[in-house]
């Protein structure tokens, strides 16, 4: 199978609502804090939520390291104009989690970089550029 491309598969922006985004999952790959996403109440991740089918999630799972360092959660997602969607997201493996860490500048960059292509709300970005990096 070729390499997934997220950016040819349908995709629309998403938010996680009572969750918070943290980088407390430590990554061997980037040497660094990777993100999590962990229940708080009140608070909210924006995202992207992508049309995968089963063979191209399973990709998505190895990439992530599920199920060793992350494991899977059903979640909903409300979307624009007040729609819900279920749908499936990693959350670092319980646990294992290290509130220590912090993520690297490039992967931080490359995080907001994706905001911003994905059209993500000002306030959003702003909350992706207050986090300290490493």
């Amino acid at each position: 199978m070729p390499p997934l491309r997220l950016a040819d598969k349908r995709w629309e922006r998403a938010t996680l609502r009572d969750f918070e985004l943290r980088f407390d999952c430590f990554s061997k790959s980037r040497n660094c804090g990777a993100a999590n996403v962990v229940p708080v109440l009140g608070k909210y991740v924006c995202g992207v939520v992508f049309d995968v089918d089963q063979e191209e999630f399973a990709v998505v799972a190895r990439k992530e390291g599920a199920p060793h360092t992350y494991v899977e959660q059903c979640v909903e997602l409300s979307l624009p104009e007040d729609s819900r969607i279920s749908a499936i997201t990693f959350r670092c493996r319980p646990g294992t989690e290290r509130p220590q860490l912090c993520p690297s500048r490039a992967y931080l960059d490359l995080i907001r970089e994706g905001a911003i292509n994905y059209g993500m709300d000002a306030a959003w970005i702003e909350t992706l550029t207050a986090i300290t990096a490493q």
